[in-house]
């Protein structure tokens, strides 16, 4: 829902991994990082999400490593 607000706000498609755990964090305090990595590995393993990587990672501890590469983007 965060990723299709985003698209629809003009935001674009893609969201950077800190942006998209604050924006779910304030609706779930209580989630953690490995929390919030392991649901978008689950997402991302029924595809319904997409996870690339980054140019420039300003917050690395938010990078998910899957595939064999480190992501740091979200897109739907």
């Amino acid at each position: 829902a965060v990723l299709g607000r985003r698209r629809a706000s003009g935001l674009g498609a893609a969201c950077p991994l800190p942006a998209l755990f604050a924006e779910v964090k304030g609706r779930h305090a209580d989630l953690t990082l490995p929390a919030f990595h392991d649901g978008l590995r689950r997402l991302h393993d029924v595809r319904a999400l997409r996870l690339a990587p980054a140019a420039e990672m300003p917050e690395p501890e938010h990078a998910l490593l899957t595939d064999g590469a480190l992501m740091y983007v979200a897109e739907r």
